[in-house]
């Protein structure tokens, strides 16, 4: 009789354990390896831009030209720019393919940029340019007030019958300096002139 028994129960342990074995393949199909594609997703270069690029890029989409009554800063603006009735207009570290024109009453300011045209205000209330560069002139008639400083003029500087303070200083200027009819003469100095200073802006 005990013959009969162990190979039974050897026959029992088999099973047993090839259930076991066969459990553990089941369970191991799901495994945390499986899953992996559930992570959470790596930012796009564009999410990992720096807060600075993204709003140069902003501005840079914000004035495609013409009218301006508000400010431009890091572009290019490839038409002209004009500064209307009593708008005021703001050009920081800008390219201006063309020409800047201030209207009756507008006031504008640039600071840092490129004008490949020239710089006219008639009848402005304020005109301020400081730093960068005007390859034509800066011309300034029957308006207010003006300050031109540290600005490479490829043409001349020209102000007359304005009734405002102005100054002008530190500009290298390709051609001449005219100021004249204008209510006060200019102040300033340290002006650059490849051609002539005269009439109110002779000693500057």
């Amino acid at each position: 009789m005990k013959r009969s028994v162990m190979p039974t129960a050897a026959l029992c342990l088999a099973v047993v354990l090839a259930a076991c074995a066969g459990g553990n393949t089941t369970r191991e199909t799901p495994s945390p390896t499986a899953v992996a594609p559930a992570t959470a997703p790596q930012d796009s270069p564009e999410a990992s831009a720096s807060p600075t690029a993204a709003r140069e890029t902003a501005a840079a989409g914000s004035f495609t030209g013409s009218a301006c009554s508000t400010t431009v800063t890091d572009q290019r603006v490839t038409t002209d720019v004009e500064v209307r009735a009593d708008a005021t207009c703001v050009l920081d570290g800008v390219t201006v393919d063309g020409n800047v024109e201030v209207k009756q009453g507008g006031a504008l300011r640039v600071t840092n940029s490129a004008v490949d045209g020239n710089i006219q205000g008639e009848g402005h209330r304020n005109v301020t340019v400081k730093g960068g560069t005007v390859d034509g002139n800066v011309q300034l008639k029957d308006g207010g007030s003006a300050t031109v400083s540290g600005v490479t003029i490829g043409g001349d500087l020209q102000s007359e019958n304005n009734t405002g303070a102005q100054t002008f200083s530190g500009n290298a200027i390709g051609d001449n300096l005219q100021c004249k009819g204008n209510t006060s003469a200019p102040a300033g100095g340290g002006n650059t002139v490849k051609g002539d200073k005269e009439d109110q802006c002779s000693g500057l």
